[in-house]
């Protein structure tokens, strides 16, 4: 039964967000592959939503934390290795804020997808990238396929593990 998704992944997400010129956009990008993160919840951080350091539980690793509402409201943490957080924070100290224009960002995405002939699935495409490769990190974590799926279901302010599923195409 087709139920309307298709895969939007893409397949090198770091080779686009490398070709893209603007260093806000390319920061913004990063944010939606390191952390899942929607368009509408990276367009505009303020130093309130940066929560400073922690392990991620998943991976062990220390990331940068940022809080975000999304659709529908939803508020929650996206975490970004520290390269992206400490960028995201030497914006914020320069310019008060950190805010692109979303039709600009997505313009330049598609831009960026033309010139490495890849279809462009938007800003959304590397939501989709990260729900593949953290649902792989959970596994790798120990947690089953299903925790693995609600985990990431959760990290992406969904609430069933079988919108995940779609993510995974």
């Amino acid at each position: 039964m087709y139920d309307g998704y298709r895969n939007r992944v893409y397949k090198n997400p770091y080779a686009l967000i490398a070709s893209i010129t603007n260093p806000l956009y390319s920061t913004g990008s990063s944010i939606q592959v390191q952390g899942g993160a929607r368009a509408e919840g990276i367009c505009l951080i303020k130093a309130e939503q940066l929560h400073g350091y922690r392990i991620d539980k998943i991976t062990g690793n220390e990331v940068g934390v940022i809080e975000t509402k999304e659709k529908g409201g939803k508020v929650g943490d996206v975490l970004v290795n520290i390269e992206t957080y400490q960028q995201i924070e030497a914006i914020i100290k320069r310019d008060g804020k950190f805010k692109i224009n979303y039709k600009a960002y997505t313009e330049e995405i598609r831009n960026v997808c033309k010139k490495h002939g890849v279809a462009c699935e938007s800003s959304h495409g590397f939501r989709w990238s990260y729900a593949q490769r953290r649902v792989r990190e959970y596994q790798k974590a120990g947690y089953s396929y299903e925790e693995a799926l609600q985990g990431v279901s959760w990290e992406m302010k969904h609430f069933r593990s079988s919108i995940t599923e779609h993510y995974l195409g």
